[in-house]
């Protein structure tokens, strides 16, 4: 079988023109038709109000559920009605008196040891009875069971001995700033957490293990202890009492 080579194609002399661009005018005009139906939708009177009431009725279902998400206030916590027969206290190392019960709420208040408690209910949160207490000023919040003595006020602690200082010293919170404590131990309720380089007095002292504890006075008039590893002298340097 004979083959032939591909032969060069014929151009009658003049070369082929390249395919022109076609405009595409089926696309122009439906996008054409579009933008008219958008514009005569939004000059139409009609159509202006509709929207307006339809934007209105959606803010207010917006703050409908914004107004369903809130956080239960305290009284609306369903607890039992509960009244201590002989009374109730703060334990020995005082109360947080809470806005929830639940451990991580924010605190009220922080009543001192021995205070007496105003509990009007209960309410038991997995097997720990948090106790529903009416505050002096009228706000309600719970206490948890832990911080709760019964019947009679807990005795008192005997004195800390706690060594005065010849002369206030100055000093600062160290630089994760400090918590001023009751009384100088580690689990005792924190009065209230100072600032890093907040300015302190120290007017006594404790040993307890191998860390001292300094009792303090805040720039506002608090007095508490916190511990030597907290707290630096007035210059920065190591405090020295």
């Amino acid at each position: 079988m004979t083959h032939y080579p591909e032969l060069p194609p014929i151009y009658y002399g003049y070369a082929p023109r390249p395919p022109r661009p076609r405009f595409p005018w089926l696309r122009f005009g439906f996008l054409m038709l579009v933008a008219v139906f958008v514009v005569g939708f939004f000059l139409s009177s009609d159509v202006r109000e509709a929207t307006r009431g339809a934007a209105a009725k959606g803010a207010a279902w917006v703050e409908e559920m914004y107004a369903a998400t809130e956080p239960p206030a305290p009284r609306g916590v369903p607890a039992e009605d509960f009244t201590p027969e002989n009374g109730a206290y703060a334990s020995a190392a005082g109360a947080n008196v809470r806005d929830y019960p639940l451990p991580n709420a924010d605190i009220l208040v922080r009543l001192p040891a021995r205070d007496e408690l105003n509990i009007t209910g209960r309410l038991n949160v997995q097997g720990n009875w948090w106790y529903r207490v009416a505050l002096s000023d009228g706000r309600i919040g719970f206490v948890h069971q832990s911080v709760v003595s019964m019947g009679r006020a807990p005795a008192q602690r005997p004195s800390q001995a706690v060594a005065e200082v010849d002369e206030p010293v100055a000093a600062r919170a160290g630089r994760a700033g400090a918590k001023i404590r009751t009384q100088p131990t580690r689990n005792a309720p924190v009065i209230v957490r100072v600032d890093p380089g907040a300015e302190l007095t120290v007017t006594g002292q404790r040993r307890v293990g191998q860390h001292t504890w300094y009792r303090v006075e805040t720039a506002d008039g608090q007095t508490g202890y916190a511990r030597d590893d907290v707290l630096v002298a007035a210059s920065g340097g190591r405090l020295r009492v």
